[in-house]
């Protein structure tokens, strides 16, 4: 089955990967914020807009707010279990 995919879209698997690094990266840079970090992040990412900022950062912001959110339940759920 990868070898489907990856013949099938043989010219986005580079892309692919490249993005996978950068969800890592991401991931390892929030990691060490705190939960509160993680939450004013979050309302940082929910006020950008097409014309208040850098296109870049228009862009990445809804990726990163999905991996803050993700990473602040995984958190909130570590501290209401201990």
């Amino acid at each position: 089955m990868r070898k489907q995919v990856r013949k099938r879209f043989e010219r986005l698997y580079r892309f692919a990967h490249l993005f996978v690094r950068f969800e890592e990266e991401v991931r390892q840079a929030l990691g060490g914020l705190s939960a509160e970090e993680l939450a004013s992040l979050i309302e940082e990412c929910k006020q950008v807009t097409d014309k208040n900022c850098w296109w870049p950062i228009y862009e990445v912001a809804p990726f990163v707010e999905r991996i803050a959110r993700q990473m602040l339940a995984r958190s909130l759920d570590k501290a209401g279990s201990a």
